[in-house]
C-alpha cells in the first residue's frame, strides 16, 4: 500500500491524460494512480481504458510501480468524434452550483459553457478558488471520464452577458429559459443545431437581461410550472434538447 489522498469516489470509466506521449509516469499521490492501483486493482502488465483530453483514446498499460510513481505506456487507437454544438450560457451561480454544472454538462456532452455576469449575479462568486485556480477544469475532466469520452467543453467565465452575446457566432438557434416571460415549454419548441441555451442565475434574469437576450435573437421559453435549481434546469434543458434533436 502507499500513502496519499483518498481515492475520488466519483465514477471513472476512462482515465484522461493531458499528453499524447506513449510512455508517461505519474506520482502515486495522483488520483489517477490511486484509481489504477486501488479501484482497478491493476498489476504490472494490466491494461485500462485511457484517453487524451480532447484527443485520441485507447488502452493504457501499467509498466512499473516504485515508491514514488507508476510508469505507464499507451496505445492510442481511436480518434474522438466531435460533439454536437450545444452551448450553454449561464448566469454566474454560486460556486457549489457551478461545480455541479461543470461536471454534469461535461458528462452530457455540452460543447461550450459560458458563465456570464448578469444583473443578478453576485460578483463575489467570480473570486472563488473554483475560478481563480484550475479546479474548474478538473470538474470537466471528471464529467468526461464518467461519460467515457475524451471531449470536454470549452469554458469562459470572465465576460459579461452583453459581451458574451456579442461574441456568439451567427446562425445559431437560441433559447433562453425564463419561468416568468417564457411563452412555450422547451419540449414544444422546434430546435436545431448549433443550439445556444441561456439559463439565468439563482434569482433569474433582470428586465435588462431579457431585453439583451431578445434583441440577440433568443426565444424565451420555460420548463414547466415548477421553479428549478440552476443545476437542475441545466440537466433538464440538456436532456430535453438532446432528445428532441435525436441525440439520445
Amino acid at each position: 500500500m502507499f500513502a496519499g489522498h483518498p481515492v475520488r469516489d466519483s465514477p471513472v470509466n476512462i482515465i484522461l491524460f493531458k499528453s499524447c506521449d506513449q510512455t508517461q509516469s505519474i506520482p502515486l499521490s495522483d488520483l489517477r494512480a490511486q484509481h489504477i492501483l486501488k479501484v482497478l486493482n491493476c498489476q504490472i502488465g494490466d491494461t485500462f481504458h485511457a484517453g487524451v483530453i480532447n484527443g485520441p483514446s485507447g488502452r493504457g498499460t501499467l509498466t512499473s510501480i516504485t515508491d514514488g510513481e507508476i510508469g505507464l505506456c499507451f496505445a492510442w487507437t481511436e480518434t474522438p468524434q466531435d460533439d454536437p454544438e450545444i452551448i450553454f450560457l449561464i448566469g454566474l451561480p454560486r460556486p457549489q452550483t457551478a461545480r455541479k454544472i461543470l461536471n454534469t454538462l461535461s458528462t452530457l456532452g455540452a460543447s461550450a459553457l459560458h458563465f456570464v455576469q448578469s444583473d443578478k449575479s453576485d460578483l463575489n462568486y467570480a473570486t472563488s478558488k473554483l475560478w481563480t485556480t484550475d479546479e474548474w477544469s478538473q470538474h470537466l475532466i471528471d464529467g468526461a471520464q464518467q461519460a467515457f469520452t475524451t471531449r470536454i467543453p470549452e469554458v469562459r467565465f470572465d465576460l459579461s452577458l452583453y459581451k458574451t452575446l456579442k461574441a456568439l457566432a451567427p446562425g445559431s438557434d437560441r433559447i433562453a429559459l425564463d419561468n416568468y416571460e417564457g411563452q412555450a415549454a422547451l419540449g414544444e419548441r422546434v430546435l436545431s443545431l448549433p443550439l445556444v441555451i441561456a439559463i439565468g442565475p439563482e434569482q433569474g434574469w433582470s428586465d435588462r437581461d431579457r431585453d439583451l437576450l431578445i434583441r440577440s435573437g433568443f426565444r424565451l421559453t420555460h420548463l414547466g410550472q415548477r421553479i428549478l435549481r440552476v443545476e437542475t434546469a441545466c440537466i433538464s434543458a440538456m436532456s430535453i434538447a438532446r432528445s428532441m434533436l435525436g441525440l439520445m
